[in-house]
Formats: structure tokens, C-alpha cells, sequence
């Protein structure tokens, strides 16, 4: 029984593998998923190679435990577990935790919970009617009963249900005096609906394109505007104000029939800012935005002007609303443009600008929750400017800075600099350290932080973060040398440290809903992933019951090295299975930059991967495998991760004899297919190589469209792309030309597979064809292999499990002498 359990290797009489490796479907891994708001219960998954279908149901001190099968989803209500079934019709059970009775059982798409009325409602697709159940006296009894109902629409907090009915009549309930307001002069379907801050007003667009808006108290629908006579409508949004004024935007694409512009030809203009529209299906329309408040209290309408071409964001704020410039210093040199940012009076249609060039917009721009305060960062520093008075705080105190989140209060923001949390009163313009780390390699994350929801969304801007400045901050800390983990409850009075500089990797971290329970992952590379509950007064640890002979062997050395930059670097060598000192073991080094952070990973031995390398399954087939850092440096990244791989593998190999030297192999997808690929070229270190998804060609790379980014790709070689090289082509030819592989695919010996999805955009596949053609000029033993149906990286478990089979064949092939494998063998051989 045990070899049963055990991955078993199995020696059959045929060419290839497929059938001979196989994994015990024992394998598993413990998530905890959910905490209910009580806190009492907890959610864990367990989540085997191929299904995440048994769930566990605990207490937060695990004495009692619920089994279950199917679940799609589990939510809570109380004492009451609302479980969701796969494929059984919608089906819902729900189940007294205390009594362990199954109390009821409803089918509906969807429900919903009350929390404050101790009930839950959901849509009753066979009466179409919307019931209401409340617990009162240990019994679910009706306490709202709405016929021939149609859909339904409930505010965030739960107060008020709007109805539609068959008819397409509103209705408005009350939920907490279940008082109903029905408005028969309202006939239409509803397509979206938007509620203010307040919760009192709603608005309500329709199919046929038209605009109301609801007032809940005065029990009044009133019809703001109509879309309907607009050809060519494009994305319509609508924005609350906090003073209860509406932003609307909307586009129109009408389409061009210009001389330049004609169905056979698409013309791509040296000056053309906006490339990015090159990818959409018909680049041949004009598009024009219109932008535009509406006062409820004098139900009008005010045209705002803005530049064409440019970008708005509501910001909450009533009197004023940001637009960004991101055409002007347009140059496709960074991912994100340089903008100049512009904050808008809506009242007086007047500009101002308050940030010029800001790089990254995405997170060096966030505003507060009523949008009184807007954050700027620039040249490092954080600058605060304030919206009615129009003065501006430069956090310049501080270096170092990083993050900067908001709370609900928008004189009060928290900042992540000189690796510590900052606590800082903007209208005070005072700074409090909350936290007293001295180390220089800690980095800080916030976890319980929460994200302003808005109807005009645009791809530069993020929505801004905030945490609740009455409740704890969760925090969490990684020493980025050590990999060691601590995680603190930062109160306005005191800070708790729930986990202390832990080996242990910690993540997956879940709370109840007054932070009086906190549960996490923790696991490393021989210890399989168990879940941590820390109560307030108890510590309950749920671990894996895997067998232990399943892990128990796993041995890994972590090595250090310098390159010649003096770059201080990390190796991990994990050693294979049934090690013995007096034996000779193959080994496989993997790339991708920096990977010194996964030594606590505990991983299973499996197929279903993304680029066909399973480190376990390997060290379970009598592999060595090495994961050394590589670090960019001046010579370039070709060159740079050369010296850093030539390096640590000469540590490693003096460290551990039972390494053979000549039985070395090599692999990496994306950039680490790149490193491999270029590696090769330039030393015969290795027996063999696998590369995926690679830049094989950095001029024809440098100077393509990418159709997965919507850009040119010149951004992906400058300082903050991977390869980093200083200058464009022109400036730098040289480098740009030593650090490609197919300049140098003509010294290449080492016998290489590659492969690649032919829907990868990323990296266009066509890198992997053009590295063969040259590889084939000069008759170097290599296969490619191009996935018909896959992108960047294998998402099918057909491909993924095929991919680790050609992978485990290709090093077997050269790196054991296992010369039978008939798909290589006829595939290698130019005579």
C-alpha cells in the first residue's frame, strides 16, 4: 500500500513516458478561505492537483468539523452556513453549525443576507416571487413575500430592496420597517443602477437609454436625460458626488471615411500618440467624449469642457473632478506615460494643473474618500494637496517612501516608508511612527485594506486604497534576504505581534470581522502547508495528515555568491530523492532572475503546471535541482545572468560533489527562456536546455507592436523593463546585439527544446520559430514544440501534463543515457 501512495516509477516497454510516471492523487494542499463574520467558524479548502471539491467546515478551536462535497461557494449568517452546490440546479443548503442539522434547502441564482434583520431573501425563479426568511424562536419564518417580481437591487448597507416586477414597475421596500413605495409611472428594463453615498438616491439607466434618478425619501422619480438620440453611444457612466451632484460621461465612435481611412487600408502615422487603438478590431472611427453634472437641486445640466483626447476620474469630491493629459508626453519609452494631471472646478469650468510628468500614474496618484485630498508622488516623495484650499504637504521628512493609503477620515493617511508604517495628519501636518523596524531589507504590506468603488473606470488609475482608521491594521512584514515572515495588529494603543520573524512561509492570512480571529497558511519546503487560528486567548494549529514519508527526505542547501558587480546573491538546491553520498545525481538548474524567495515553498509533486517543471516531481525521479539568482547589471541581461549561472553553479558543484558536472541541465520560460537561450549560446556548461515562451531576437523585439500590451515594445528594454539596457538601439547597438540569442545562435552545441503558444502575444511565438530556423541552419540537435491553442503559458491540463512529460523525456534523453524515447531520437538526428 505504501509504494501505492508514493509517487510510483514504473518502467514499461514503450518510447515515451506518458504512461509511465505516476502521481498519488493523495496529494493536497490546505487553504482556509473564509472566516465568518462571528468569527466562530472557519472554511478550508482542500485543494488536491485537478479539483478543489472537499471543503472543511471547522470551529475556530477545531473540535467540530463538517466534511463537505460539491460546494461552489460558502458564505455565513450567524450560526448558519449558506452552502452552495455545484451542478445541482442552484441549489443551496442551508446548515445550523450549532445543531449540525440541515435546516433548509431553496434553489435561486443568487440570495442575499440581512444581517441586522437576522434573515436572508432570495428570487424564487419558479413563482418569481421574492421571499424574505427571518430566524426568530429557532425557526426560519417568512417575513416579506413579493410577487411576479422580475429582478432586484439592494443598496451596500443593506437598508433598502428595490423591485422591478414583471411589468417593469418599481417598487421600494424599506428593510427596516418594510414600508414599500411602488411608482406606476416607471415602464422600463433596467440596465444599470448606481447609489449615491448617502444610499437615498439611486440611479436608474434603462435599456431603451434613458436616465432617472430615485430619490428613496421623498418617495420621488424624476427622468434627468435621454441617450437614445446619440448614434454610435460608447460606454455611458454615471458618478454620485458627495453633495448629491451626478457626473455623466459617455463617448461616440463615428465612424471615418476620409481618403486616409478606407476599408483595404489602415495607416499608421509617424505621430500617432494613441497605438494603442492599432489593436482593436476597427481602428477607423473618431471618438469623442462628452462630460457633464447634473444638480438635483435645480435638475440642470452643466457641459464641462474638457480637452479632447484626455482622461477623467471622479474623485468624490462635489465641486471637482480630475482630468489627465496622457497624450502629451506620449513616447512609448515607459509602460505608463508621463501625464499631467488636472484638477477641474465644475462650477466654474476652470483648470488647474497639479502634477506635471508624473511617471507611473498608476501608483503614484490616489485621492481620499471624499476626494479633499489628492496624493501626488514624484522624484520619490509624496505630495499632498489639498482641494478646497488648494495648499500642498510634501512629505519630504521622510525617504525612502513607498505606499500611501488613505483612511476613512481625509485628514488622516498611512505611509510605507524607511521600511516602517507612518501614521500622518495632513491637516495637522504631523508624522507618527507606528512602527520601530531597523532592518533594511523588510518590506511592509497592509492587509486589510479596502477599495473605492466608481462607474468611470480608465486603465491608467487604480482605485485608490483606504483602511478604517477605527479599526487595527493588519500588517505584514518579509525580510527580502532572510525570506523570514512577521505579521502584527497595530491598534491605536498597542501592537500585537500574532507571528514573530517566522522560517515558515505565512500567507493566505483571513479575519473575522472584529479582527478577534486570525487565521493563515503556513508551510516550507519539508513541511506541507498546515492552518494557524489565533484566538484570543488560544493558539489551534490544523495540520496535514499526508504521510510523512511522503516529504520527510527533503533536503535543500542554500548557498550564497557575489557576482562580479558585488551583487550579493542566493542559490537553493533541492537535493533528489534517496540521496546517498557515495552516488552521482544529474542536475537541472532552473532561471528567472531572482528566486531565492521560494525556499519555503512547499511544493507537490505534479503535471498540472504552467511550464512543465514540478521541482518535487523531479527530486522524486533522482534530480538535483538548482535555483540561483541572477542580477542585471551594466553588461547587459544576457551577459549578466551568464557570469551570475556560471558563478553559482561552481559553488554549488564544489559544495556537493554527488553533483555531475557533465550532466548539467538548464531551463526557463518568459525571461528565464530568454537567460537559457542566451546561456547557451555562450558556454557549453550544459548537457541540455528547455526554453519556453523566449525573446530570441531583441532588434526585431525592440522595434515590434505588442498586440498583448496594445504598444510598442521599446518600454520592456529601458530601466523599468526586464532587460534594461541603457540607450535605444541606435545609441547602443552593441549590447542590443550581444545580448541576443540569435546573434549568437551559430555557437550553440547544447541541445535545446523549445517551446511556445501560438496564441502568446506576450512574447509573440514567432520568436520560437525564428530561434529554430537559425538553430536549424547550423544543425544544433533542438525540437520546438507550438501549442496550438495555448498563450504565454500552458492553462490546459492536456497541455500542461504533455509539456512535463516532453520536459522529463528531454532531460532524460541527455542527461541519463535513456536513448529509446523515439520523438527525440528521430527528431535530432540531421543525417
Amino acid at each position: 500500500m505504501f509504494l501505492l501512495l508514493l509517487l510510483v516509477w514504473e518502467t514499461l516497454a514503450a518510447n515515451n513516458q506518458t504512461d509511465s510516471i505516476k502521481i498519488s492523487k493523495s496529494w493536497y494542499r490546505l487553504h482556509p478561505s473564509k472566516l465568518s463574520d462571528n468569527g466562530k467558524w472557519i472554511v478550508i479548502n482542500k485543494l488536491y492537483e485537478t479539483n478543489a471539491d472537499t471543503v472543511y467546515l471547522y470551529s475556530v478551536n477545531l473540535k467540530d468539523k463538517k466534511v463537505l462535497t460539491n460546494v461552489k461557494e460558502i458564505d455565513f449568517l450567524n450560526d448558519f452556513a449558506f452552502i452552495t452546490k455545484r451542478n445541482s440546479n442552484n441549489q443551496i443548503q442551508i446548515v445550523n453549525l450549532e445543531k449540525k442539522e440541515q435546516t433548509i434547502t431553496f434553489n435561486a441564482l443568487n440570495y442575499f443576507k440581512l444581517i441586522d434583520l437576522y434573515a436572508y431573501g432570495y428570487l424564487q425563479k419558479e413563482t418569481n416571487s421574492l421571499i424574505i426568511n427571518q430566524h426568530q424562536q429557532g425557526k426560519w419564518n417568512p417575513l416579506l413575500i413579493i410577487d411576479y417580481v422580475s429582478n432586484y437591487y439592494i443598496n451596500p448597507n443593506n437598508s433598502y430592496l428595490l423591485i422591478v416586477d414583471k411589468q417593469n414597475k418599481l417598487s421600494i421596500t424599506n428593510l427596516k420597517n418594510l414600508k414599500s413605495h411602488k411608482f406606476e409611472e416607471f415602464n422600463y428594463s433596467i440596465d444599470k443602477v448606481v447609489w449615491n453615498k448617502q444610499q437615498d438616491n439611486i440611479l436608474l439607466y434603462t435599456t431603451c437609454k434613458k436616465l432617472y434618478v430615485l430619490d428613496i425619501k421623498k418617495e420621488k422619480l424624476s427622468f434627468i436625460t435621454s441617450f437614445d438620440h446619440i448614434k454610435n453611444l460608447i460606454q455611458p457612466s454615471f458618478e454620485f458626488t458627495t453633495n448629491n451632484q451626478i457626473i455623466i460621461s459617455y463617448s461616440t465612435a463615428i465612424p471615418l471615411i476620409d481618403h486616409d481611412t478606407l476599408d483595404y487600408i489602415d495607416i499608421w502615422r509617424g505621430n500617432d500618440k494613441e497605438l494603442e487603438k492599432k489593436s482593436w478590431n476597427n481602428p477607423n472611427f473618431k471618438y469623442d467624449k462628452y462630460l457633464f453634472t447634473y444638480n438635483l437641486d435645480t435638475q440642470t445640466n452643466t457641459s464641462l469642457a474638457i480637452p479632447k483626447k484626455t482622461v477623467e476620474i471622479a474623485i468624490n469630491n462635489q465641486n471637482h473632478i480630475i482630468y489627465l493629459d496622457v497624450l502629451k508626453h506620449q513616447d512609448y519609452q515607459t509602460y505608463f506615460p508621463k501625464v499631467d494631471i488636472f484638477l477641474k472646478d465644475t462650477r466654474t469650468n476652470k483648470d488647474t494643473l497639479i502634477g506635471d510628468s508624473i511617471t507611473d500614474i498608476n501608483h503614484n496618484f490616489t485621492y481620499s474618500a471624499t476626494g479633499q485630498n489628492i496624493a501626488l508622488k514624484k522624484q520619490g516623495k509624496w505630495m499632498i494637496y489639498q482641494v478646497d484650499n488648494k495648499e500642498t504637504f510634501l512629505l519630504n521628512k521622510l525617504e525612502n517612501q513607498e505606499k500611501l493609503f488613505w483612511t476613512d477620515d481625509p485628514n488622516l493617511c498611512l505611509l510605507i516608508a524607511q521600511n516602517n508604517l507612518w501614521r500622518i495628519n495632513i491637516a495637522q501636518k504631523t508624522f507618527k511612527r507606528l512602527t520601530n523596524f531597523s532592518n533594511p531589507f523588510l518590506k511592509c504590506e497592509i492587509l486589510n485594506i479596502h477599495s473605492y468603488k466608481t462607474e468611470l473606470k480608465n486603465q491608467f488609475v487604480q482605485s485608490s486604497s483606504y483602511v478604517y482608521s477605527k479599526a487595527p491594521i493588519l500588517l505584514q512584514t518579509i525580510d527580502s534576504n532572510s525570506i523570514t515572515n512577521s505579521l502584527y495588529k497595530i491598534n491605536s494603543t498597542n501592537t500585537k505581534i500574532i507571528v514573530d520573524n517566522a522560517n515558515n512561509r505565512t500567507y493566505d492570512i483571513v479575519w473575522s470581522k472584529d479582527y478577534s480571529i486570525i487565521a493563515y497558511k503556513k508551510e516550507n519546503f519539508n513541511f506541507p502547508t498546515s492552518i494557524e487560528i489565533h484566538t484570543p486567548h488560544r493558539k489551534f494549529n490544523l495540520k496535514n495528515d499526508l504521510p510523512i514519508q511522503y516529504y520527510n527526505w527533503r533536503k535543500q542547501v542554500i548557498i550564497q555568491y557575489k557576482d562580479d558587480f558585488g551583487h550579493s546573491l542566493q542559490g537553493i538546491l533541492f537535493y533528489p530523492k534517496q540521496y546517498q553520498e557515495t552516488g552521482k545525481y544529474p542536475m537541472i538548474v532552473h532561471i528567472y532572475e531572482n528566486q531565492h524567495h521560494l525556499k519555503n515553498y512547499f511544493d507537490i509533486p505534479t503535471f498540472t503546471n504552467y511550464m512543465g517543471l514540478s521541482i518535487p516531481l523531479l527530486n522524486e525521479l533522482g534530480y538535483f535541482v538548482f535555483l540561483p539568482d541572477t542580477q542585471w547589471s551594466s553588461i547587459g541581461p544576457g551577459l549578466s545572468a551568464l557570469q551570475c549561472v556560471e558563478i553559482a553553479v561552481d559553488k554549488i558543484t564544489q559544495i556537493e560533489s554527488t553533483i555531475d558536472k557533465k550532466k548539467l541541465g538548464l531551463i526557463g520560460q518568459s525571461f528565464g527562456g530568454y537567460q537559457t537561450n542566451f546561456i547557451i549560446s555562450q558556454t557549453n556548461l550544459f548537457a541540455a536546455a528547455i526554453s519556453g515562451a523566449a525573446v530570441n531576437d531583441f532588434v526585431w523585439d525592440y522595434y515590434s507592436y505588442n498586440y498583448n500590451f496594445n504598444k510598442p515594445n521599446y518600454w520592456r528594454y529601458k530601466k523599468d523593463g526586464q532587460s534594461r539596457i541603457i540607450g535605444s538601439f541606435t545609441e547602443n547597438k552593441k549590447q542590443f546585439l550581444e545580448n541576443s540569442p540569435i546573434t549568437n545562435a551559430g555557437t550553440i552545441k547544447t541541445p535545446l527544446l523549445s517551446w511556445t503558444g501560438m496564441k502568446d502575444y506576450n512574447v509573440h511565438w514567432e520568436h520560437t520559430k525564428h530561434f529554430y530556423m537559425a538553430l536549424k541552419e547550423h544543425k544544433v540537435p533542438h525540437i520546438a514544440l507550438f501549442y496550438k491553442d495555448q498563450a504565454h503559458s500552458m492553462n490546459t491540463l492536456q497541455t500542461q501534463k504533455d509539456l512535463t512529460l516532453r520536459v522529463i523525456d528531454w532531460f532524460d534523453f541527455f542527461l541519463k543515457n535513456r536513448s529509446n524515447i523515439s520523438w527525440i531520437k528521430d527528431g535530432i538526428t540531421y543525417d
